[in-house]
């Protein structure tokens, strides 16, 4: 079997929640057939998976996440159907030379949809949307925070809604990562719908990586409380969460060490909060904390980080943004609040408890088992066999 796969950034190495997800999507879908996954790659990379080649695409549009993102929802001010999004789609065509035998389509974001769809026309080709988020709640989110006038920022989201409405009326599949997502949206009789969840490495993070050498590394010593939180800090709810850690929560705790770890970290000047960058020992900068942090006050769907979290049997602080679409449940698998204030007297209780903290982390890590890689997108197989029954 052939598979195309559409995405509108490079995700290997993944470095972030989605990118993983995408590359644990080819991972999977490389056991049925041979995957083809296009991507503006920056260095076309050498995979180290068998049945999967990368796909270049050289649009400028896709370069930047001014032209992805920002420029994108900008344009729906002006309609559901826009010039941007047929320009877009026009760049992509020309640079994603398919294959007439490509039996299914993999759309990993919006920005990819019309062309997944053209080339699922053309080929005859079953059209799979891999619906990451209700990116109009997002971007609704992220409005309501700006000085944009209530009718503008009303009219871009219903007509972005809109258009995300019709890539699910339009493809043969929509896998959702959570029920929350699914209903955001109203799904056709004619649409398969299915609901695969986040998941987590938790096998290798259970084996524990080095988290010594990272606090040589780092400068933190082995009797330091340690609180993590882990995000790519390009993305505005992240970078909002950080920014409470940094002139909040830290100057509260001045004897704990915060680590915020991921690309594109903030400039800050708090002695006890260290900003490495992207950290390629995950588990090792799991296992170095004693609690963790998420803060997160907009930003839709299920939350990759919050899955690690507890496969390291982490005690966690969050917000109900942070728990969504998660089985968090408020006082056994993390504290959830709404307020800094409440946060801060949140993280207080763990910091001072470590009986309270190992309860948690047990807890923690009995619900993680159920949120295997390798457990969770053998859900694509059923979707493969019909596929391949038609």
């Amino acid at each position: 079997m052939n598979f195309l796969q559409l995405h509108r950034v490079d995700v290997y190495p993944p470095t972030n929640g989605g990118e993983k997800r995408v590359w644990e999507t080819a991972k999977k879908l490389a056991e049925y057939g041979d995957v083809r996954l296009a991507c503006p790659w920056p260095d076309l990379p050498n995979f180290p998976v068998p049945g999967i080649e990368p796909g270049m695409l050289d649009t400028v549009l896709l370069h930047n996440k001014f032209g992805r993102i920002h420029l994108w929802n900008l344009c729906f001010l002006y309609s559901s159907r826009n010039p941007y999004v047929d320009l877009l789609t026009n760049r992509i065509l020309a640079d994603t030379p398919f294959d007439p035998r490509t039996d299914v389509v993999v759309c990993e974001s919006p920005q990819m949809f019309v062309a997944a769809k053209r080339i699922s026309v053309e080929t005859g080709a079953y059209l799979l949307t891999n619906k990451h988020n209700a990116m109009f709640s997002i971007a609704d989110d992220v409005l309501k925070s700006k000085p944009v006038p209530g009718r503008v920022r009303r009219r871009l989201i219903a007509n972005l809604r809109t258009f995300e409405q019709r890539t699910i009326d339009q493809s043969d599949c929509v896998v959702f990562q959570s029920e929350d997502d699914l209903a955001e949206f109203d799904v056709p009789e004619t649409t398969r719908v299915d609901v695969i969840p986040n998941g987590t490495d938790y096998e290798r993070i259970q084996e524990g990586g080095d988290p010594s050498g990272l606090r040589r590394e780092w400068g933190i010593e082995e009797t330091d409380t340690v609180c993590l939180f882990i995000g790519s800090y390009d993305y505005t709810p992240n970078r909002e969460a950080a920014s409470i850690i940094v002139n909040q929560f830290a100057p509260a705790f001045p004897d704990v060490q915060f680590v915020l770890a991921g690309r594109n970290p903030p400039e800050h000047n708090r002695e006890n909060v260290h900003t490495p960058g992207f950290v390629d020992d995950l588990p090792g900068a799991l296992h170095l904390a004693d609690i963790a942090l998420a803060p997160l006050v907009t930003g839709a769907g299920t939350k990759l980080k919050m899955l690690d979290y507890l496969a390291a049997g982490l005690p966690i602080v969050t917000t109900p943004t942070g728990a969504q679409g998660l089985p968090i449940e408020d006082g056994r698998t993390a504290i959830v609040r709404n307020g800094t204030d409440e946060m801060i007297e949140a993280i207080d209780l763990l910091v001072s408890d470590s009986d309270r903290r190992h309860q948690f982390s047990r807890r923690a890590r009995q619900t993680a088992m159920d949120y295997s890689w390798q457990r969770l997108l053998d859900g694509y197989g059923d979707i493969i066999d019909e596929v391949g029954a038609d």
